[in-house]
């Protein structure tokens, strides 16, 4: 009898599982898990009689250089007859060491096949523990009937994970957009929006927060009927088994939006969305409190604009005491009487003597609106970091004031302070322009990094793998890890980005153990 040990070892391990799905063969199924222990149960003793033949054996002593060629024959000679079922064959390796061949065409000494061979008998025994462990939990589901459960149940409870990314992520999204400072109408409606969008959210993280707390019960013991009877009533259709590792570990198996998804897969996926939330509901709070901010700041300017404006046209318009008192009342209507003296001496920009003319009135409008917009700018670009949408409109606000103040004439009698701003302001959306393309950048190697993992999480699904396969899914962790280091500290993804680092170096790190594995 030919036997291929590890291929055996994996085939049986593969048979130990229920699949809730095919409810109608659960009987069968549970003929299968019978058939299963007595696999094992023979792969169990061809072990050890292997090991207990090679027990007393001084096995590095065929492998070592020189090679006593007297005790090699007579070694190999007992050897063929003990283990000539399982191993296809000898050779000298390049190191001038004897290797073993096995049925799988892989090489090895045979201190090391003797290892992996007492390993391999520990893990049936693990595997024949939970093999009757899943045949009670199968006795049970037959005899209650849980699993016909699954061909009426609804799927009204489960959570889409496609559906949450993409509710979330628009939302997000919808929420890091800058506050339009046209009228404080719209910012209020903006604030309004935001709040609607924290109730979706915290409804949605509710909803994850009660899986997660299933999880983190249920991954203690998932044998446990009533376990089972949670998830089967919680995910109905999408709850689609339970298997055993080579390890003799319990899990769950899963189908969510068309994927195949482990238990520690699916809660890692719902940790992680949860954690997005949170993020985005801090945000959310940080946006209203700018926003209520941004209200009061519009408001205030709103007035000192109609303030300045008064002004001028009362001191071009006129100069007799009559009108003057009547934008003084108009004043006295826009601001508390304390504030008036204030605002009209610090911020309304003082009328220069001489001016007089129409042309000269379009030069002072100028310069008021022109520095209005340098004040939202400015305040716009305080407490950084900002959304890129938030930092375009700051540019936007720069670019309008420099318009405004390069419309004014060289030998109006503004010109003096006029050059003087153009210079800051011109200054001031330099560096805005700077600050957008960095916020550009960072934003595209956060969406290729996360491109990058994506593909590598899709094309390790379904282990086992050849060895390419690893390596292809490490390089592509590995290039969305460097983009993720190359976003500066500073900009507004720095902090989604060191979240997806160490979910990205964790997965890495699983990727390169399974590589070890595949060379071994």
């Amino acid at each position: 009898m030919n036997l291929d040990l590890d291929q055996e070892f994996k085939k049986i391990s593969k048979a130990v599982k229920l699949n809730f799905i095919k409810y109608n063969s659960l009987e069968d199924q549970l003929i299968d898990l019978k058939k299963s222990q007595n696999e094992i149960f023979s792969l169990q003793a061809i072990l050890k009689n292997i090991n207990g033949s090679l027990k007393n054996r001084n096995l590095s002593q065929i492998t070592k250089i020189p090679i006593d060629l007297d005790l090699l024959l007579e070694t190999l000679k007992d050897l063929i007859i003990e283990l000539g079922c399982y191993i296809e064959g000898v050779k000298f390796n390049n190191q001038g060491e004897l290797v073993f061949i096995t049925k799988s065409n892989k090489s090895n000494s045979l201190q090391n096949l003797f290892e992996n061979w007492q390993k391999m008998s520990i893990q049936c025994d693990t595997l024949m523990s939970a093999n009757k462990r899943l045949e009670k939990v199968a006795e049970i589901l037959i005899q209650e009937k849980i699993l016909n459960e699954i061909s009426t149940s609804s799927e009204k409870g489960i959570l889409s994970l496609n559906t949450i990314k993409k509710e979330v992520g628009k939302i997000s999204q919808e929420i890091n957009q800058g506050f339009s400072l046209i009228s404080t109408y719209l910012i209020k409606e903006k604030i309004q929006k935001i709040q609607i969008h924290q109730e979706k959210l915290k409804n949605i993280q509710k909803k994850l927060n009660e899986l997660i707390e299933i999880f983190m019960k249920i991954s203690n013991n998932p044998l446990d009927i009533k376990n089972v009877k949670t998830l089967i009533s919680k995910f109905g259709k999408n709850c689609t088994g339970l298997i055993i590792d080579t390890n003799g570990k319990e899990s769950f198996s899963f189908n969510i939006d068309g994927f195949h998804k482990s238990f520690d897969q699916l809660n890692e996926e719902y940790e992680s969305l949860e954690s997005t939330i949170e993020t985005t509901l801090k945000q959310a709070i940080s946006k209203i409190n700018s926003g209520k901010s941004w209200l009061k700041i519009k408001q205030r300017l709103e007035k000192i604009f109609l303030i300045s404006f008064l002004v001028a046209i009362g001191y071009f318009a006129c100069n007799n005491s009559s009108t003057k008192f009547l934008i003084k009342q108009s004043m006295e209507k826009l601001l508390p009487q304390q504030q008036n003296d204030q605002i009209y001496s610090e911020t309304v920009p003082q009328q220069p003597e001489g001016l007089t003319k129409p042309q000269e009135l379009n030069d002072q409008l100028s310069l008021t609106n022109a520095q209005k917009l340098a004040m939202e700018a400015a305040l716009m670009s305080q407490n950084a970091p900002h959304p890129l949408e938030q930092w375009q409109q700051i540019e936007t606000k720069w670019l309008e004031a420099i318009k405004l103040l390069e419309t004014i004439r060289e030998n109006s009698i503004l010109y003096s302070q006029v050059k003087e701003k153009l210079e800051t302001y011109k200054s001031n959306h330099i560096a805005i322009n700077q600050r957008i393309i960095t916020e550009k950048t960072a934003i595209a190697n956060l969406e290729n990094a996360q491109k990058l993992a994506w593909e590598a999480s899709i094309i390790v699904q379904k282990p086992p793998h050849p060895l390419e396969v690893w390596f292809k899914a490490q390089s592509k962790l590995e290039q969305a890890i460097t983009l993720l280091k190359t976003i500066p500290k500073g900009s507004f993804v720095e902090s989604q980005a060191q979240n997806k680092l160490e979910t990205y170096q964790a997965n890495y790190n699983v990727i390169t153990q399974q590589v070890k594995n595949a060379q071994n």
